[in-house]
């Protein structure tokens, strides 16, 4: 008889869980998840049973091949997980979280927490900006070689 790795913990862990400020999941060992702690619930606005495709709710729809095929090769290989996602939260938006998972020492499942990263990211983004004009400015004099540089910085090709 198989049991789900969220009934091996201890009785009070389950609810212990609930009190971390970041989202808690557990997945069985063949990498479903089956437990999410209220955290997820709250930030997501996910009210339903924990299902097969609870992430497949939540994470940004032109990610989510691309997260389950890392996801399935972690499972596989029984490698730690580590990703940064965007999960819809509960005002409908996307906001971009850090993904880690690793397994659970007796190998019975997965354990892992998914921290809001946007604003963390946000700053990452416009350090690189900033650092990508700045030297755009340092090594231009031509005005027109200027507003090129700017183009090509704000305009992708």
């Amino acid at each position: 008889m198989r049991t789900d790795p969220v009934d091996r913990l201890p009785p009070a862990d389950p609810d212990t869980l609930d009190l971390f400020p970041d989202m808690v999941w557990i997945a069985d060992g063949e990498g479903t998840v089956v437990f999410v702690n209220r955290a997820f619930r709250v930030e997501t606005g996910y009210d339903g049973p924990v299902t097969p495709d609870i992430f497949e709710r939540v994470v940004h729809p032109d990610e989510f091949a691309r997260e389950r095929a890392r996801w399935r090769a972690c499972v596989d290989e029984g490698k730690p997980f580590q990703n940064e996602v965007r999960l819809r939260t509960a005002d409908g938006r996307y906001a971009w979280f850090r993904s880690r998972g690793t397994r659970i020492a007796d190998r019975s499942g997965w354990i892992g927490v998914l921290t809001r990263i946007t604003e963390e990211r946000a700053a990452r983004d416009r350090a690189a900006l900033l650092a990508a004009s700045n030297g755009l400015f340092v090594a231009l004099t031509d005005p027109n070689d200027v507003i090129d540089g700017l183009l090509s910085i704000l305009v992708p090709l």
